[in-house]
């Protein structure tokens, strides 16, 4: 069983700029979802054509994410609506915390 390290502290406006305005990635992140539906979009697509569309959704999440980080350099407290919506709905799910820990374990965050 994965335990719980992490606290909705860690979701809005958690240290995102570290030292020398350096970006860190602290928390959640619904880019990690996109990542998944590309790859899955990606590797389905040779068998069903029509899971191009995961792939264009998984862009779409992923950049919400990117600009989500880009725009907290500057506004710290700045959470987009999908985050929002990943935090109150999908972040309560034990497998989710794990494959979240398990992403930052791999990019060394």
């Amino acid at each position: 069983m994965v335990e719980n390290n992490y606290g909705i502290h860690d979701f809005v406006g958690s240290g995102v700029c570290g030292h020398d305005g350096e970006m860190v990635m602290a928390g959640v992140h619904h880019a990690y979802l996109g990542l998944f539906l590309m790859l899955i979009g990606f590797l389905a697509i040779w068998v069903f054509y029509p899971s191009a569309i995961l792939i264009i959704i998984g862009i779409f999440v992923f950049l919400d994410d990117a600009y989500q980080h880009l725009r907290q350099r500057s506004n710290p407290e700045y959470a987009s609506p999908l985050h929002r919506l990943f935090v109150a709905h999908f972040w309560k799910y034990i497998w989710v915390q794990a494959i979240t820990r398990w992403f930052d374990n791999i990019f060394g965050v």
